[in-house]
């Protein structure tokens, strides 16, 4: 009887220490960060290294109250995703804390299969890549955001914002039926005036050409009509329709009802076509050239700004703008002030310096805008006015002062 006591005693003094051993090593194995995928394919991870919270990235991105869509390692982590939200509101205030949690989360992902801990994120909807890129040295991350680093630091919310709505204007669907129009605007809708600058003409107070008695005024540059302007007395029409210098707003706002610019109420309405910028008024017509094919020139453009806002150079950039680009609308120089001022309505884009500095490069709704000149505006040293056409704007201001 005795025996058997002593046995059953070493029996649960074995059972004892199995069961120690095995509740150990149940502790170490949870310590250790695993990395298994679940039955979607996507990455399981232990998070900061507590307990049983198993979480995979879809469940990461899911939780945060945006959409998984996909990741993969072939590399490095890439996760799709389309977030809750973008990296600012309407009002432009931050979503930093949204994102840098989603990251924080994420960040313990790749630390077991290799040494490269890089993952991206991808919204392509929304036009969002976050690039966390491991350094193992440190043991630190970079976090880029669409390419910036310090993305919140350095990014203001109402420019991205403006940056973001951007969009170019849109063809109406008027039929432009004027022959004039037509003839000086052919050679890529660049307004050769050949026609105009050899014909019997006055040169008025306000800068403009009058031809034909009045009944054409024309803002001439060089060999370039810049804006033509059809008063009363002007017979020829100018769409398909049959619309003429008097037609009632309301009559062409029925047949054209697309209309890019005014209203009844503003008392003009304004129309985009192939060949130029149509602003209609009781009174008179009045026309600019609408460029088609911006990509060669814009590319100049594009280099002339880049390199002021590195250089600083306002003379260098005085010099770039004068050379070859005379169909601009104004300019003026004063290089002992560091003030520079010139716009180019058709083509987006005003300038209007003053004590050398680069915000005072504005571009409009009508500028083809490169990936280049986007960081520029990210980084302010540019300025966007991404929700107006500077045709527009300039049609506005010739209105008020004539």
């Amino acid at each position: 009887m005795k025996k058997i006591r002593v046995i059953i005693i070493m029996f649960i003094i074995l059972l004892l220490i199995l069961l120690i051993i095995l509740l150990k090593m149940l502790d170490l194995y949870k310590k250790n960060e695993n990395q298994i995928s679940d039955k979607n394919g996507s990455v399981v991870i232990t998070v900061n290294n507590t307990g049983n919270n198993q979480r995979s990235v879809r469940e990461i991105i899911e939780d945060s109250g945006s959409k998984y869509i996909s990741d993969n390692r072939k590399v490095r982590l890439e996760v799709f995703l389309e977030f809750k939200y973008k990296l600012f509101d309407e009002n432009g205030k931050s979503k930093k804390s949204f994102f840098y949690n989603i990251i924080d989360e994420i960040k313990d992902l790749n630390n077991s299969l290799n040494d490269d801990m890089t993952f991206l994120l991808i919204d392509k909807k929304n036009n969002i890549e976050i690039s966390a890129i491991y350094n193992p040295d440190n043991k630190t991350y970079k976090v880029l955001i669409n390419g910036i680093e310090d993305f919140y630091d350095k990014v203001d919310g109402e420019v991205y914002n403006e940056l973001a709505n951007f969009k170019n204007p849109k063809y109406s669907d008027l039929s432009l039926d004027n022959q004039l129009i037509k003839k000086i605007g052919g050679n890529n809708s660049k307004y050769q005036n050949t026609e105009l600058i050899t014909d019997e003409k006055e040169k008025l107070d306000n800068g403009y050409y009058s031809f034909y008695g009045g009944t054409i005024l024309a803002k001439l540059q060089d060999a370039k009509a810049l804006n033509i302007i059809f008063k009363q007395g002007y017979k020829d029409k100018f769409t398909t329709q049959g619309i003429y210098v008097g037609t009632k707003l309301e009559e062409i706002l029925k047949e054209y009802p697309n209309n890019n610019f005014g209203s009844i109420k503003e008392g003009y309405l304004g129309y985009i076509t192939e060949y130029a910028y149509i602003f209609f008024y009781e009174d008179e017509v009045s026309v600019y050239p609408c460029l088609r094919n911006l990509k060669r020139d814009n590319n100049y453009f594009d280099e002339y700004i880049k390199n002021y806002c590195i250089s600083g150079n306002l003379e260098n950039l005085v010099s770039d703008f004068g050379i070859g680009w005379n169909s601009y609308f104004e300019k003026e120089v004063d290089l002992e002030n560091q003030s520079f001022k010139i716009s180019f309505p058709v083509r987006g884009i005003k300038i209007d310096i003053i004590n050398n500095n680069s915000a005072g490069i504005t571009l409009y709704s009508n500028y083809k805008l490169s990936d280049d000149i986007k960081n520029l505006v990210l980084a302010k040293k540019i300025t966007l006015k991404g929700q107006n056409d500077l045709v527009d704007v300039t049609e506005r201001a010739r209105r008020e002062s004539m």
